[in-house]
């Protein structure tokens, strides 16, 4: 019976360990995707709740979309990061939550530019006081409104569309190569998801 040399033991842990070291970019980038669609997904079926809830309430209903720093992050920047659906209000700070906060995966946001995100140039930027993730803080918020018949109140020939992207690996003048851009039809309210 003959065992194992030092130099066969050592050569076979030098091949696991390369084998481990070019695994694991792969994997964090499998759970970086996973998160992206993830997070589409529930967005897409948001957009589609706030319509159905309009329709059926026949009621104007609001998709908020809130700005702030994650702040479990340090040196994280402000962007769109949670989203909720309201009944809007005259004063537009107040109004009837329909569902809870849909808070984005940590490094997941919604990019504010135009060129990827010109939903928000819809409506306004208003203000939401004591904001829970935020300790209790003002926050910045864009509502998207569908109407009673689910259109959305806004221009039916324009193209209303936000694109979701890890903050780490976009330059905010270009998306990385991973992403995901919905679409929202003004006209029929149908919702659909772009991904490269």
């Amino acid at each position: 019976m003959r065992a194992f040399t030092l130099l066969e033991i050592t050569i076979v842990m030098l091949v696991v360990a390369i084998l481990f070291t070019l695994a694991v970019p792969a994997l964090q980038e499998h759970e970086r995707s996973s998160r992206l669609a993830d997070s589409a997904d529930r967005l897409v079926r948001l957009f589609r709740l706030a319509r159905q809830h309009a329709m059926t309430g026949n009621r104007n209903t609001q998709v908020r979309f809130y700005r702030f720093e994650d702040p479990n992050v340090p040196g994280s920047i402000e962007a769109f990061r949670a989203a909720r659906l309201t009944t809007p209000s005259e004063d537009g700070e107040t109004g009837d939550q329909i569902s809870g906060l849909f808070l984005l995966p940590t490094r997941m946001v919604i990019t504010d530019g135009e060129e990827f995100s010109s939903m928000f140039s819809l409506g306004e930027e208003l203000t939401e006081r004591d904001f829970p993730t935020t300790g209790g803080s003002t926050v910045d918020y864009v509502g998207i409104e569908f109407r009673a018949n689910g259109t959305i109140d806004g221009s039916p020939s324009a193209r209303y569309f936000l694109t979701l992207w890890d903050e780490n690996r976009a330059v905010r003048e270009k998306p990385p190569k991973d992403y995901a851009t919905i679409q929202v039809d003004p006209v029929s309210g149908g919702v659909d998801v772009f991904r490269p």
